[in-house]
């Protein structure tokens, strides 16, 4: 039988190709579907429902492991809110093992002597991590609503007085704020990173809290009133992202939640790639774990179908990146072939439907940055690059949803904290991941491509070497130069 004859190709391309694209769009229309939300429900703006007479006592959490870049920046911006001094207490988390201790505890000793009220609040055993050290904090606390930051933001001087008039409504049990960064233009990795966020916070949290959809506490920048944390389970440890999994429970339990796209607070995006991948892996295997502990409470409570369904292809979007690196392993080959042994307008319709996905999601991340920016060079060009450079980040995604799948128990994932330190930014990491050798894996697999593609002629498919390929050579480059940087130093 001669090739061309045989339906294998027919197979590759209709029962494993068009499936994987169209498994892809389908997330992209349900973020499209945001999209939609945004512009229809963007009058909704949330108001408090009254005003409190005598401002309530409020209980600030700073959690904190080995932040001696950026303590003394967070206590600072703490200590300068405009609510009065005598209304609010800060609760210092410190599980540090390393000079932070020291340094937290003289920060908290000046602050106490200058009227604060401000503890150092020190554990024996780091149980559970993050989860552990808020659920150890709310014991104590004084306040019926507490504020929890992580130690790279900074405190806006008038978050209190934004957000705890939210809770004149009995119904409401957190509000949380939008994140600003002031690091955005540093680098291109931080450039990607601020366009993504943006995406997530503009369109996705606005969209989903003014449409009546849930939405998630971000573990940082947010408020809580203590009530809702407490009947609706606490901090639990079990997952790695514990604001997800609480901010699912509490609205399955009937709170409110407020997202004010207005109140911007200002942190630091992670600047060196082992650092972003630290976190993005946290927040995939995280994501995942949480759907697979919460999603059958939520089909069982009595919430909307259309909320049921939304949190389902929420919880369950990490499936995207499976799509994305399988997407760009077959490719290539696929058009290959479709163009040798199949009609070659599949390869055209291949083709154009590739380039429909990426139109829609540069739309939904241009939406999000002319939120913020207006409408900019900038605007247009991010988007545009996180596009190409997201295809190559899929792979570190890919490795979370692996080994959330395979039940790995993973400790909580620090993410370091640098606040523009040098030194500490390159010297945060110094071993080779899985992540890493993969890359080096695409990269090769790449020139094997581009070798096949040049040594039979077939120069149209240059357009999608040139597509798929960049993102994986960047990350190869990216490594290789942190690397180095760190063994200089």
């Amino acid at each position: 039988m001669e090739l061309k004859e045989t339906p294998f190709f027919t197979i590759l391309l209709f029962g494993l190709y068009f499936p994987l694209l169209g498994s892809l769009s389908a997330l992209i229309i349900y973020k499209l579907k945001l999209l939609f939300f945004y512009v229809y429900y963007n009058k909704n703006v949330p108001v408090p429902f009254s005003q409190f007479n005598d401002l309530p006592f409020v209980t600030i959490q700073l959690p904190l492991y080995n932040e001696a870049n950026v303590v003394e920046r967070l206590l600072g911006s703490a200590t300068a809110l405009t609510y009065p001094k005598d209304r609010y207490e800060i609760q210092v988390l410190d599980d540090s093992t390393d000079e932070t201790v020291t340094l937290t505890a003289s920060l908290v000793e000046k602050y106490r002597s200058d009227g604060f009220n401000i503890e150092h609040i020190r554990r024996k055993i780091r149980k559970d991590f993050k989860a552990g050290a808020l659920a150890e904090g709310l014991k104590i606390a004084r306040g019926d609503y507490v504020a929890i930051f992580d130690s790279d933001f900074i405190v806006p001087e008038n978050f209190l007085t934004k957000t705890v008039h939210f809770f004149t409504d009995p119904k409401v049990g957190m509000i949380q704020a939008r994140w600003g960064y002031i690091n955005a233009n540093d680098s291109l990795l931080t450039r990607l990173q601020s366009t993504f966020l943006n995406g997530h916070f503009i369109i996705e949290h606005t969209s989903r809290n003014r449409s009546g959809l849930f939405f998630n506490f971000n573990g940082t920048a947010g408020i809580w009133r203590k009530k809702a944390i407490l009947e609706s389970g606490g901090w639990q440890g079990d997952t790695l992202t514990e604001d997800l999994d609480l901010s699912y429970r509490a609205q399955v339990n009937k709170w409110k939640f407020v997202f004010l796209k207005d109140l911007v607070c200002y942190s630091e995006l992670p600047p060196t790639l082992d650092a972003f991948n630290g976190q993005q892996y946290r927040w995939v295997k995280g994501m995942c774990e949480v759907l697979v502990k919460v999603l059958p409470v939520i089909w069982k409570s009595p919430v909307s179908l259309r909320n049921k369904v939304d949190a389902t292809l929420n919880l369950g979007s990490g499936m995207g990146y499976i799509f994305s690196v399988l997407i760009t392993l077959c490719a290539i080959p696929v058009l290959f072939l479709t163009k040798e042994y199949l009609d070659i307008h599949y390869m055209y319709l291949t083709l154009s439907f590739i380039f429909i996905n990426c139109v829609m999601i540069w739309f939904y991340y241009f939406i999000a940055e002319a939120g913020v920016r207006g409408f900019t060079p900038r605007t247009f060009f991010y988007p545009l690059l996180l596009v190409i450079f997201s295809i190559g980040l899929s792979l570190n995604g890919l490795l979370a949803v692996i080994d959330a799948v395979r039940g790995k128990k993973t400790s909580f994932i620090r993410t370091p904290k640098f606040n523009n330190n040098l030194r500490a930014t390159i010297s945060c990491e110094r071993a080779l991941k899985p992540f890493h050798y993969l890359v080096f894996l695409f990269v090769a697999y790449f020139i094997t491509m581009f070798i096949l593609i040049m040594s039979s002629g077939k120069l149209a498919l240059l357009p999608a070497f040139l597509f798929f390929a960049p993102s994986y050579f960047w990350l190869i480059f990216r490594t290789v130069r942190e690397k180095i940087l760190v063994r200089s130093n």
